[in-house]
């Protein structure tokens, strides 16, 4: 297990020291596009915990992908990184039209993987509104999960 895993989070927001002068520049400017970006929220994380990824079409492949990707690059446990997409296994390569509309399945999914205080859920919504990650936003935040909330909309 890499030392990382269980050591206290480093504040991603702010850059340290040891960052390159372009990715300080960057950090700048999202820091000036999107302020509330950078606002550090209470999220602590025990041991143990698992990132739950949930989306609906490609903002659900994409958080799918980066739900896979996490072992082979950061050597995260596969077992504690899953992604939920609208529609299911099958939505991964059709669209399941009309799967994103459906705000009881995306709460339904999330409870089947049995969220708690020790997992954080990853919620991707191109338009912040899509019911399926509304959903499972509603389930993860009754049972006590960190959420995190991504979506290309400002305001939402």
């Amino acid at each position: 297990m890499p030392a990382w895993m269980g050591t206290r989070p480093k504040r991603w927001w702010a850059p340290s020291s040891t960052t390159k002068p372009r990715q300080r520049w960057r950090c700048a400017r999202l820091r000036r596009t999107w302020p509330g970006l950078w606002t550090p929220q209470p999220c602590a994380w025990p041991p143990g915990g698992r990132l739950l990824y949930v989306g609906a079409g490609t903002s659900g492949r994409l958080g799918l992908l980066d739900s896979v990707e996490l072992h082979p690059t950061f050597s995260w446990p596969p077992e504690r990184s899953l992604a939920l997409l609208a529609g299911g296994p099958p939505a991964v390569y059709r669209a399941v039209e009309g799967a994103e509309d459906n705000t009881e399945q995306g709460a339904q999914d999330l409870l089947a993987l049995a969220p708690g205080p020790q997992d954080v859920v990853i919620l991707v919504a191109a338009s912040g509104a899509t019911p399926y990650t509304l959903g499972a936003l509603a389930a993860a935040r009754a049972a006590g999960a960190c959420t995190i909330g991504i979506a290309n909309n400002p305001g939402s």
